[in-house]
C-alpha cells in the first residue's frame, strides 16, 4: 500500500506541476477514479482523466476487460497464428496476403524451419551476414511483442552497425544477443516508410497502422479503429511506450488527426497539432488508397478464421503495403489516447453483434 500511495503522489504532483490543477484535488480525485471507475493512477494519466466528467470516465475501458472478450472470440488452438510470427508469415503466404519475406531463423537449438535459412551458431551467422553485404535487416523476436528485441542492422563492409543505437556493433555482441538464450529470432528485410509520409515519418523509420478487425455472427467484417504509430526521434520501432506518437485515422476518408505521445513513461501524455520537428500538420496527410488498405484488412481478417478479431499492423511503402503482424489480444489503450475518448460502450456493443 506504501509503494500504491507514493505512485499516486507522485503522479499528482506532475499533473500538478503540468497543468498546475490542485495537488491535492488530483491526489483525491485520482483515489476516487480508482474506487468507482476502477482506474488506476497510470491510467488516470494515460487518458487524461483529470479533465473528463465522471460520465466520460465510465466510458474508458481496460486492456483486461477486452482481452476476456478477445479470449472468448478467437479459439485457444489457433492463437499461434497470431503469437509466432514465422507461422503468421507461412499463413500470409499460403492465403496470399502481402508480408515481408523472412531471410533467416536464429534458433541455437535444433529446429526444422522449411524455406528459409537456420542459424544455430555464430559461424553460419557471420556467413548469413557477410551474405547480405549492405544490406539494413531487421531483427525481431518470434514471439515477442512492443518491440521487444528489436534491432535494425546495417552491414557495412565486414562490420555491422545497430541503425536505432547508431553504433557498430561486434559480433560478439550480436551473438550473445541472438544466440545466448533459447529464444528464436526472425530476420526480415528492414522496410521503409511510404514517401508521402515523410512530412510526419521522419529517419526513414517504418510506421505502422493498427487496424483492428471483428469478424461479426453475419461473417461480416467490421473495421473496430485504425490508428498510425509514428517512430519518434532515432526509434526504429513505433511503440508508442517507447516515446513515439499515436495519430486516430478517420475510417471513412482516412485522414490523419492530431497525434499523442507519451513523455517520461506515460508520466505525461501530449497532443500534437503539427510534429514537432517538421511542423507539418497531421491532419493534412491522408492515407493513399485507403479504402484499398481497409478492404485488404478485411479479406485478411476473413482467411485467419476463426480468430474473430484481429489487431493487424499494416505498413505502407512506396512499394506496396504489407502485414506485418497480428495480435489476437491487442490492446484498446493507445486507441483511447489517439481519439482522446473511452471506447466501451462501442466495442462492447460490437461485440454483441
Amino acid at each position: 500500500m506504501i509503494v500504491n500511495i507514493s505512485e499516486y503522489f507522485r503522479y499528482s504532483r506532475n499533473i500538478h506541476k503540468k497543468i498546475n490543477k490542485n495537488f491535492i484535488f488530483v491526489f483525491f480525485d485520482m483515489i476516487f477514479c480508482r474506487l468507482i471507475c476502477k482506474i488506476g493512477p497510470k491510467y488516470y494519466v494515460l487518458f487524461s482523466l483529470y479533465n473528463k466528467t465522471y460520465k466520460e470516465r465510465k466510458n474508458y475501458i481496460l486492456n483486461p476487460c477486452v482481452h476476456r472478450y478477445q479470449e472468448s472470440l478467437n479459439p485457444k488452438e489457433f492463437r499461434y497464428l497470431a503469437y509466432n510470427k514465422f507461422e503468421f508469415h507461412n499463413k500470409c503466404l499460403d492465403n496470399g496476403i502481402p508480408t515481408p519475406e523472412i531471410l533467416a531463423v536464429i534458433d541455437r537449438r535444433k529446429g526444422h524451419y522449411e524455406s528459409v535459412s537456420h542459424i544455430s551458431s555464430k559461424e553460419q551467422l557471420y556467413k548469413f551476414l557477410q551474405e547480405n553485404e549492405g544490406k539494413e535487416l531487421v531483427f525481431k523476436l518470434n514471439e515477442g511483442s512492443y518491440g521487444e528485441n528489436l534491432k535494425a542492422i546495417k552491414v557495412d563492409r565486414h562490420q555491422f552497425y545497430d541503425v536505432g543505437g547508431k553504433r557498430f556493433i561486434s559480433l560478439d555482441e550480436l551473438c550473445q544477443f541472438y544466440l545466448g538464450e533459447d529464444k528464436v529470432f526472425i530476420v526480415q528485410p528492414r522496410l521503409y516508410p511510404a514517401s508521402f509520409l515523410n512530412g510526419v515519418v521522419l529517419n526513414n523509420s517504418l510506421s505502422t497502422i493498427r487496424i483492428a478487425t471483428y469478424v461479426d455472427n453475419n461473417g461480416d467484417v467490421l473495421v473496430l479503429y485504425a490508428y498510425i504509430k509514428i517512430p519518434n526521434g532515432s526509434n526504429v520501432h513505433d511503440n508508442f511506450n517507447a516515446g513515439n506518437f499515436a495519430c486516430n485515422i478517420n475510417l471513412q476518408n482516412g485522414t490523419l488527426e492530431n497525434a499523442f505521445c507519451s513523455i517520461g513513461a506515460k508520466d505525461k501524455v501530449v497532443e500534437y497539432v503539427n510534429h514537432p520537428v517538421s511542423g507539418e500538420k497531421f491532419s493534412d496527410i491522408t492515407i493513399r488508397q485507403w479504402e484499398e488498405v481497409l478492404n485488404d484488412t478485411k479479406s485478411a481478417a476473413k482467411k485467419f478464421l476463426p480468430l474473430r478479431t484481429l489487431g493487424w499492423d499494416v505498413a505502407l511503402t512506396d512499394n506496396g503495403v504489407f502485414f506485418i503482424e497480428t495480435n489476437c489480444t491487442y490492446e484498446v489503450d493507445m486507441h483511447q489516447v489517439a481519439i482522446n475518448r473511452g471506447f466501451r460502450n462501442f466495442i462492447e456493443q460490437a461485440f454483441k453483434s
